[in-house]
């Protein structure tokens, strides 16, 4: 194997390796944003449907205001809301649910809020948000509800999908250029070592006398 083939595969391997863990850091990098954009996302549907809501003396919740998001409204959307009193005794779910049977979170102890992912009975997953809260300011806990929203996890992965094809053709294509462009470097800085070696070989033979 020549020196210029030797130096340009080992340029080659290492390029390599410092490519893969750059696009492993970006890869990581866009999940963490992505997730965080979901979560934020969720947290102000969250809230604009408690904005939304009217609190009745008879505990129901009414929620004939629009809501804050149109796929509320569109069966087997992918973006879902429920609305569940911790005593069990009222249950609102958005029309986006009339075609699809998963339960959100219900029941947090008041004031606690989280985040949860899960997959329904379709095999479909699904990233949740709820927060409890007393609309009245009382500490009982059986007068608090549980606002939940839920959002397919099909677009968000679609998302990270297309970042990563998007990233493995960008990085391809930078890998392709900086080894044409190394090999053109090795090419023309050993032109001087292979005239040497040339000399040598012309003295060796005796066509020449000197370098």
């Amino acid at each position: 194997i020549s020196l210029n083939t030797r130096l340009l595969v080992s340029s080659g391997v290492v390029l390599a390796g410092l490519l893969g863990i750059t696009g492993v850091s970006l890869d990581a990098s866009f999940n963490h944003s992505a997730e965080t954009a979901l979560q934020e996302r969720l947290k102000a549907y969250t809230v604009a449907l408690i904005a939304a809501a009217v609190f009745n003396e008879d505990g129901s919740v009414d929620l004939s205001k629009p809501l804050p998001e149109g796929r509320f409204m569109t069966p087997d959307s992918g973006l879902y809301a429920q609305v569940s009193s911790n005593n069990r005794r009222y249950n609102w779910r958005s029309p986006s649910m009339s075609e699809i049977n998963i339960d959100l979170i219900r029941n947090l102890p008041l004031t606690q809020h989280r985040f949860q992912a899960f997959t329904g009975p379709n095999n479909r997953h699904y990233y949740a948000y709820a927060i409890s809260i007393s609309h009245d300011q009382s500490e009982n806990p059986d007068a608090a509800y549980t606002f939940s929203v839920a959002e397919d996890l099909r677009l968000h992965r679609a998302e990270i999908n297309a970042f990563r094809q998007h990233t493995l053709v960008l990085f391809t294509a930078l890998a392709v250029i900086l080894l044409v462009a190394q090999a053109l470097i090795l090419r023309w800085g050993l032109l001087p070592l292979k005239r040497v070696a040339r000399d040598l070989i012309a003295i060796e033979s005796g066509q020449r006398r000197k370098l």
